[in-house]
């Protein structure tokens, strides 16, 4: 009797530990993403306000040529923050507030046209959204990776439906819907992911848990800002 006393109050410490663990490492998950986001939007909104013209002009005058060396750089960074991440978090979380720095210039061309109380109304919606299909991700019991492979297969969807949307124009709303709720799927998909991702690699020390925190937050980012541009797509409306 006795022993079973002590394995049930040495489980229930372990439990506690691990349930501390855990929090703390979104705690710092979050922060990296909030970070991120943060740059990106501080960014963009100088660049659409303040600085407007001159960077209107900057884009116009520089042609195609920025957005495909932005693009380049896009891929470039996340290829090398997925490559990194456990390896090296210092490198990795460089390369998450340089991506967070390109996104802003991408932004800050869209927030040039759109008007402000759109922008915000897409940021509110896209908060509320991400912040309760990551709860659940959070919280189920499940273990979301059965989803993978229809995550995926909805992403090709999406990205063909992209293309196709080009020259329809009457088919982009249903894109915009589809890729709202894709996205709003992958905020719970990857948070679940991550805690089970967590458990998994606890016990190897601070600095993978770290760069597996700042390669989760790039996710996490990736996940809200694609849901961010979709209600765009649905709800923006230009400057007068």
């Amino acid at each position: 009797m006795q022993n079973f006393s002590n394995n049930r109050v040495l489980k229930d410490v372990t439990d506690s530990t691990r349930q501390a663990g855990l929090a703390a490492f979104f705690q710092r998950t979050y922060a990296y993403m909030g970070g991120a986001l943060l740059i990106t939007f501080g960014l963009a909104y100088l660049l659409a306000y303040p600085l407007a013209s001159q960077i209107s002009s900057f884009y116009q005058n520089s042609g195609m040529l920025t957005w495909i060396i932005l693009a380049i750089a896009q891929f470039a960074v996340v290829i090398m923050i997925g490559r990194n991440a456990l390896k090296n978090p210092a490198l990795a979380l460089a390369g998450l507030l340089v991506y967070a720095v390109i996104e802003g210039l991408f932004f800050g061309i869209i927030f040039a046209v759109l008007s402000l109380s759109s922008i915000v109304s897409a940021f509110l919606v896209a908060a509320v959204d991400f912040g309760a299909m990551s709860l659940y991700g959070f919280i189920t019991k499940k273990n979301l990776a059965s989803w993978a492979p229809i995550m995926f297969g909805a992403l090709i969807a999406l990205f063909v439906g992209m293309i196709i949307s080009i020259f329809v124009p009457g088919f982009s709303l249903i894109i915009s819907v589809l890729g709202i709720l894709v996205f709003s799927a992958y905020a719970a998909y990857d948070n679940n992911r991550l805690k089970q991702m967590y458990f998994q690699l606890q016990g190897q020390g601070n600095e993978t848990t770290n760069g597996l925190a700042i390669a989760g937050a790039l996710n996490l980012y990736l996940d809200f800002i694609n849901l961010f541009l979709f209600l765009l797509r649905l709800f923006g409306n230009q400057r007068n």
